[in-house]
């Protein structure tokens, strides 16, 4: 026992106990047989590794994952002023929301509205060249189907979190005491509980003003802010 391991109370690690296989799952063939409390502990670790590793694979290796992909190094290439063709699967999965031609043009342009930016690397700084534009109404016209990419890449469901903590929510707010609430009411509840945060930032004033100047009955039973 290590100075560590007595200060702390600790007993050595010992192999559990060899257990007896029932006959009827007994095949014949002898068990292996750990040397050493090490070895035994080294085989859980790699043990969850692996688990841990296939759990992961098999949550990030899906088909909006590619998807994904497929758009941003499309579009990054373009950007960079590389020769790239839209893939067979975007034309295919969205190809009565866009123009694939047209958007096949306005990448051959796209170096152009981003000549400012010495290499584009990721697609937010696409977006903020892009958005830099957003009062020249000629330019976002003429990069109408690149706009439609973005918005399309930026709201791609990659994961199922967010609504599965929506359905968490959803428990907490819809109680036994709450079960009668219209679906408007509940919706209203349901996005103010979801994005706190939005609702911090939300002037209170501006709201009650709003209100009040709706209609005279308003102003003159509240009165101005």
């Amino acid at each position: 026992m290590t100075e560590a391991q007595s200060h702390v109370q600790v007993e050595e690690p010992v192999l559990p106990r060899k257990r007896t296989v029932p006959g009827r799952l007994d095949d014949g063939a002898a068990s292996h047989v750990f040397e050493s409390p090490r070895d035994d502990f080294r085989r859980m670790y790699f043990e969850v590794i692996d688990k841990i590793m296939t759990q992961l694979h098999d949550r990030f290796d899906q088909p909006s994952f590619r998807v994904v992909q497929n758009i941003e190094e499309m579009l990054i290439s373009a950007a960079n002023g590389k020769e790239t063709a839209v893939p067979d699967d975007i034309a295919q999965l969205y190809g009565n929301d866009l123009d694939i031609d047209r958007l096949a043009m306005e990448m051959i342009m796209l170096p152009d509205l981003v000549r400012d930016f010495k290499e584009i690397t990721s697609m937010f700084t696409l977006c903020d060249a892009l958005s830099e534009n957003k009062c020249n109404s000629i330019v976002r016209s003429m990069f109408s189907e690149v706009d439609k990419m973005l918005r399309i890449y930026l709201t791609i469901p990659v994961t199922s979190s967010t609504s599965e903590r929506s359905f968490s929510a959803l428990h907490q707010i819809k109680t036994y005491l709450r079960s009668t609430m219209t679906q408007k009411r509940l919706n209203g509840v349901m996005l103010s509980y979801i994005h706190k945060d939005r609702l911090d930032s939300v002037d209170l004033r501006q709201i009650a003003i709003a209100f009040t100047e709706g209609h005279e009955t308003r102003q003159e039973y509240f009165g101005p802010f």
